[in-house]
């Protein structure tokens, strides 16, 4: 180290540092970096990544984007919620499955922020482990498409303390039906399940929502700490908003007479088409839902190096 202008004595000053502010430290680093790189340069630090305090935030959503591999993404959240040992209290991810949702329930009894956009989720997994996050105040499952209203109104039962919540849905021209026409048809369950449930909301994202204007008036009725409201791509024109009488104490963005053209909509949300790799994973998929894996994933990359996964995985 004495090469890189860091003497024994200067490293060994690191070394004994306490391990708390090691910790402190380490959580500025990117999660799955501070699970590569930090275990493998001294004893000491690899103590302190083993330990939770590491890990009461774990923030892997960049990570996933890259891998964009279920499976994989599963194993490593499964690893990382498991060593912070029921102190986990933040989990930002990206595609988990049933598996990584059970684990992270499981270890979440504290968890008060959950973001997991995206993700292949389902109302059966929400409805068995979801009633160990009742700490929960942030939840993001945009675009989880195996989610419906009957898991929102499980979240919303079991999520007593939920203040913040992220469900945009995918543009319809994109969304990959056999019958677009149905896929277009108002549908005001998810609006109902919020409102009937969700009584403490303060802030609420629902871009491009089924609802109609019934939705979204039983949603400003019954959530009376609403301060922030996202209608982007929303076909609403209740009156109570034009003339901000009825509810004067909620912003709303994105009414649909202030949007912009779908390009830019697509670009706000982070979307980007990508061409279909000739894979054997590809092959087996059905057409419509390949195509809509690759009109919504933002970034997206086929490759992670190996040794970076076989490292996260240990």
């Amino acid at each position: 180290m004495s090469s890189h202008g860091i003497n024994d004595d200067n490293w060994r000053d690191w070394e004994r540092l306490n391990h708390d502010i090691l910790a402190l430290i380490f959580k500025k680093i990117p999660s799955d970096e501070m699970a590569r790189t930090i275990s493998f340069i001294c004893k000491s630090w690899q103590e302190v990544v083993a330990g939770p305090c590491c890990w009461t935030e774990i923030n892997i959503e960049e990570w996933c984007r890259r891998v964009n591999h279920p499976d994989v993404i599963d194993a490593i959240v499964g690893n990382l919620v498991r060593r912070s040992r029921y102190m986990l209290r933040r989990l930002s991810a990206y595609r988990i499955q049933n598996w990584g949702f059970s684990l992270t329930a499981s270890f979440g009894t504290n968890l008060n922020v959950l973001e997991i956009p995206m993700s292949e989720v389902n109302d059966s997994a929400i409805k068995k482990y979801s009633r160990s996050l009742t700490s929960l105040t942030t939840l993001d499952i945009s675009y989880c498409n195996y989610i419906t209203y009957k898991g929102i109104e499980i979240l919303g039962n079991n999520c007593t303390s939920l203040i913040s919540l992220k469900r945009n849905l995918t543009p319809v021209e994109f969304e990959s039906t056999q019958n677009n026409e149905g896929a277009a048809q108002v549908n005001e369950r998810e609006a109902l399940a919020i409102a009937n449930t969700m009584f403490e909301l303060e802030q609420l994202e629902l871009a491009y929502g089924r609802f109609s204007d019934y939705g979204l008036d039983a949603i400003l009725s019954n959530c009376k700490a609403l301060s922030f409201l996202d209608l982007s791509g929303c076909h609403v024109e209740p009156e109570q908003l034009e003339d901000g009488e009825t509810y004067p104490s909620v912003e709303y963005a994105g009414m649909v007479e202030d949007l912009h053209d779908c390009s830019t909509i697509l670009e706000q949300v982070e979307v980007e088409k990508i061409e279909v790799l000739g894979t054997k994973s590809a092959e087996n998929k059905d057409p419509n839902s390949v195509n809509e894996e690759l009109t919504l994933v933002d970034h997206l990359k086929c490759k992670e190096h190996e040794k970076s996964m076989e490292v996260l995985a240990g």
